[in-house]
């Protein structure tokens, strides 16, 4: 009996234990809950005005050191300067972002005494407050955008060069169709004023003579007279140019004097011309124009002809391929060294040319005269700039150096009538003189924009 008694009360010490664990539970719940309703808790962060005005103006030169702000308010981009300024304040600040503009009003006051009243134009306006009425404002700030309309000019900053151009009135031109010599030389003389210091015509072959007699050193020289060159009274003997002597003194121009030589259309060297000589009594010329005039073409040994008088022209004396062949190489051949390569495009050099100087003219040109380039290199002569097109190794419009000299011989193998432009383009994309822009006015456009904040305390 005493054994079952203790057994019964040894369960039932466990029962009260079990209780007692069951009516703990909820009191100790109950008390860390109405611990937690008795805590404060924290409020949402309150703003000073100081914080505030900080918040605006920070944010607002934010986003004007990165260009943004200018040009969301005029392009009065809202909807992007809206979505900039909800991710750069907390959520519990609320603005108000509103654009004004200035405008001038003429107003007349007594006596038909007029002034100019500036008043404040709304452009638009932004905000994230979505209740009814409005809210009380605890900070406003004022900021300034400003944009220019500027008006340039572009000065040439002219290069300290001297550019001769042959257009000597007392010696006919070839292929310059439309032109002679000399107007020739003043338009491409307009258009190279504006970029070099010293642009001078050449107007007669006494001036000319004088340029070989005593040789500049690095001049520019430009033979406005198409395939034909002007040569002095000094190297004629008689009644014979000495033409191999002068192609001689213009190849050593070229490389002793670092001479630039530009021919600007056609099969270049093919002719000497002077008017003051006009004989024309060689029966192998008379025989190559009988030939030419029934075939209406050309013969072998006709630049054999001993005449100053060539397709009409007083004062022309040919020569042929081995005007070019000894300006290049320093020996005669009779070899031609030129091909008709057709109609070829400009290069992207002579586009981008054309376009920073304003100079334009069609980027499709024909080329009847190119220049055979191996042949070039093969004799020292390199090309540095192409302002159209090579087709089938021949260059239709290049600058080519001359090796162990300064020297160049730009040629540009156009069909006639000549484009004055191609030749000046190409000396621009050689010499490439600077461009300078000036401001020539400049109307203010100024605009404010305020932005006015303030923050929900909440509770």
């Amino acid at each position: 009996m005493k054994k079952n008694f203790k057994e019964i009360f040894k369960k039932r010490k466990g029962w009260l234990r079990t209780f007692e664990l069951i009516l703990a539970v909820p009191i100790v719940a109950f008390i860390v809950l109405f611990a937690a309703y008795l805590a404060p808790t924290p409020s949402p962060q309150q703003y000073t005005t100081v914080q505030l005005k900080g918040f605006a103006l920070s944010t607002l030169s934010k986003l004007n050191q990165r260009g943004y702000l200018t040009h969301a308010v005029y392009n009065e981009d809202w909807l992007g300067l809206k979505k900039e300024l909800d991710t750069s304040f907390p959520p519990n600040i609320i603005y108000n972002f509103t654009v004004y503009r200035y405008q001038e009003i003429n107003k007349t006051v007594r006596l038909g005494e007029k002034i100019k009243e500036v008043r404040l134009v709304k452009v638009g306006q932004i905000t994230n407050f979505k209740g009814v009425n409005k809210p009380k404002w605890a900070e406003s700030v004022n900021y300034h955008v400003s944009t220019a309309q500027v008006t340039f000019t572009v000065e040439t900053q002219k290069l300290n060069k001297t550019i001769y151009l042959l257009g000597c009135t007392d010696a006919p031109g070839w292929w310059i169709t439309g032109y002679t010599p000399h107007s020739l030389a003043i338009l491409m003389k307009n258009y190279l004023d504006p970029y070099f210091t010293n642009v001078t015509i050449i107007n007669d072959t006494d001036q000319l003579e004088n340029l070989f007699l005593n040789p500049p050193n690095g001049t520019i020289i430009i033979n406005c007279h198409g395939v034909a060159v002007p040569i002095p009274s000094n190297y004629v003997s008689g009644n014979l140019p000495n033409w191999q002597s002068y192609m001689q003194d213009i190849r050593a121009g070229i490389i002793n004097h670092n001479w630039t030589w530009m021919n600007i259309v056609g099969y270049p060297f093919t002719y000497v011309s002077n008017r003051n000589y006009d004989n024309c009594n060689d029966w192998v010329c008379v025989w190559g124009w009988i030939v030419q005039l029934l075939t209406g073409g050309d013969i072998s040994g006709e630049w054999d002809c001993q005449c100053w008088t060539w397709w009409g022209v007083t004062g022309l004396y040919g020569i042929g391929p081995p005007g070019l062949s000894i300006v290049v190489t320093g020996s005669s051949s009779t070899d031609s060294r030129i091909s008709d390569i057709g109609v070829v495009n400009a290069t992207q050099l002579g586009l981008e040319t054309m376009n920073t100087y304003g100079i334009q003219y069609s980027p499709n040109q024909s080329f009847s005269r190119a220049l055979d380039r191996s042949w070039m290199e093969s004799n020292g002569w390199q090309v540095q700039l192409e302002t159209f097109e090579e087709r089938n190794g021949y260059c239709s419009a290049a600058v080519f150096n001359r090796s162990n000299s300064s020297g160049k011989l730009i040629n540009i193998g156009l069909s006639r009538p000549p484009e004055p432009r191609v030749p000046v383009v190409t000396l621009l994309a050689l010499t490439h003189p600077k461009l300078e822009q000036r401001i020539a006015s400049i109307e203010q456009d100024l605009r404010v924009i305020v932005l006015q904040l303030t923050y929900i305390s909440g509770g």
